[in-house]
Formats: C-alpha cells, structure tokens, sequence
C-alpha cells in the first residue's frame, strides 16, 4: 500500500507547528475602559487571552482555570491529531475531520470564554480587540480545508487505483 503524499504530511506537520504557536500568541484583547479605571483605579491590568494562558485574571477563580485549561487541551490535542496525520501510512480523513469539529466549535467557545471574562469583571468595561491568534486560526482552517481536499482526492486515487 503506498503511504500519503509528502504535500500531505507537510500540511499536517505546518498545522501542527502552528497550532504549538498558537500556545503562545494572544488571541483576544479585552481592554479596561475608562469606566474600569474609576471602579478599579489606575493599576487594573487588561486581559490577554491566549492559546494556551490568560493574563489579567485571577486563576483561582476555578471558571478561569478550568476554561483555560480546556482551551490548552484542545490545542494539544489538535497537535496531537496533525502529529497522527503525519505519520500514518492511510489516507487520514477521520483525524482531520476530527480537526475541522474542533476548528469549527472554537469561535463558539471562545465567544462562551470571553462572556465568561467579562461578566466576571465586574464595572471593568472591558474593550474587546482581535488579536494574531485569530489570524493563525484563519491559517489553520484553510490548512484543514486543503487537508481535507487532499484526503479526498488521495481516496479517490486509491478507488481508481483498485478498479
């Protein structure tokens, strides 16, 4: 049985650098308005929300700590599926599908982990502002798609291949 294209292993290898990025690059911006300032005064920090961290909170709020660690869980486990892509020897649309799931719930469960912040912060009128992460998360939805193709052409391959 031949094993999956090089192109292949090369878009599950970059996703899954990306992703391992994404750890640490800033996905939200949420900014203390002026309003924070009077309520909290002149040191209230804003809030990062990154891939695998959140800054400007206090995590031992158990809410905080638990959405953080879910959302580094579920990166690493879409590294971890990039990683099983490169490496098998089939054609691998159920890890990648798997992928795409969590490609598509993660705008949901980042506009839950934002809410969340900021009903927490209480009169910190809290700004929000896009940040890199979400330009990297672009990049990995397109890289899935073309995953997918990919996988999808190779099977096709292989069917006529058989015939």
């Amino acid at each position: 049985m031949k094993s999956i294209p090089w192109t292949y292993r090369f878009t599950a290898l970059l996703s899954c650098l990306l992703a391992i990025a994404l750890l640490f690059l800033p996905i939200v911006w949420l900014e203390v308005g002026p309003n924070g300032y009077k309520y909290y005064g002149p040191t209230v920090p804003h809030v990062y929300i990154y891939g695998g961290a959140i800054t400007g909170k206090d995590l031992a709020w158990e809410p905080i700590a638990f959405a953080m660690l879910f959302q580094l869980i579920c990166i690493l486990i879409f590294c971890g599926l990039s990683l099983s892509v490169k490496y098998m020897r089939r054609n691998p649309l159920v890890p990648i599908i798997f992928q795409s799931f969590l490609l598509t719930l993660f705008p949901v469960w980042l506009e839950m982990y934002v809410s969340g912040v900021e009903n927490n912060s209480d009169g910190a009128d809290l700004r929000f502002h896009w940040q890199i992460g979400m330009v990297v998360y672009v990049v990995l939805v397109g890289l899935n798609v073309v995953g997918i193709v990919q996988g999808v052409r190779g099977r096709n391959d292989l069917s006529r291949r058989m015939q």
